[in-house]
């Protein structure tokens, strides 16, 4: 991870992107001034407690959903006051139906790559094994375009800085909420609100990105202070396994 040991924290995932049903899981690795131990936490799929490896080195793994939808994992970690975020990509594979000619070659293209050529059987219809990274719901066939049914995914990961005390005293902890792109990129004013059943919140602010590291951002995203007794946490929703047509 370039430029690693010049950030407070600095979060990177080996492999990446990720290719759903061939890679059962994923490296992550953070670097940190503190003697701490840093928080994990992600919008999408597991993630197991993180090991000492060295000084001022963290590792974890992280295992995705099973189902099996392309999508971008929003990992978080939180040390010390700093916190770090990537957008992990979640590449799925699936089949575009395509209608051609009887006994016609066809190919398919995603984005830069192009899948086949495959015969289409007696009735012009060939099945096309393709690759579908997050953010892509169509493929191409010369000029025509595709639809993949990928279903829509979670953007938007919401997580707590570190707390601390008594659980029957209250306290003030720090509520991130970081939102992106359906291909990882930053989504830059989200219109985030946020609501608790316990406790009040503080107005959100953005705060201000840091990007040192093509592996690493600092944060970007929304924060707001939590004043509460017990912090609530959230769960990731569950999503249909998607039929790519």
């Amino acid at each position: 991870m370039t430029g690693a040991a010049l950030l407070a924290l600095a979060l990177s995932a080996q492999p990446s992107p990720m290719r759903l049903g061939r890679d059962a899981s994923a490296v992550l690795r953070v670097v940190t001034q503190s003697a701490a131990e840093p928080a994990l936490s992600v919008s999408v799929g597991r993630v197991e407690a993180p090991r000492h490896t060295g000084e001022g080195t963290w590792e974890a793994q992280y295992v995705p959903p099973d189902d099996g939808i392309p999508q971008v994992a929003i990992v978080m970690a939180v040390a010390a006051g700093e916190v770090a975020w990537i957008a992990l990509p979640l590449w799925a594979e699936g089949d575009a139906v395509v209608k051609t000619r009887p006994r016609g070659r066809i190919t398919v293209e995603i984005g830069s790559q192009t899948f086949g050529p495959v015969t289409a059987d007696p009735r012009g219809e060939a099945i096309v094994p393709v690759v579908v990274p997050p953010g892509v719901t169509q493929a191409r066939q010369g000029k025509r375009m595709i639809p993949l049914g990928v279903p829509p995914s979670r953007m938007v990961h919401v997580a707590f800085g570190e707390t601390g005390g008594a659980a029957d005293r209250a306290q003030t902890v720090a509520v991130y909420a970081i939102a992106t792109t359906a291909d990882g990129a930053p989504r830059r004013g989200a219109a985030i609100r946020l609501r608790s059943s316990r406790g009040a919140l503080s107005p959100l602010h953005e705060v201000a990105p840091a990007c040192t590291s093509p592996a690493s951002r600092s944060m970007r995203g929304r924060r707001a202070k939590s004043r509460s007794r017990r912090p609530s946490t959230t769960r990731p929703r569950s999503l249909p396994r998607p039929r790519c047509r």
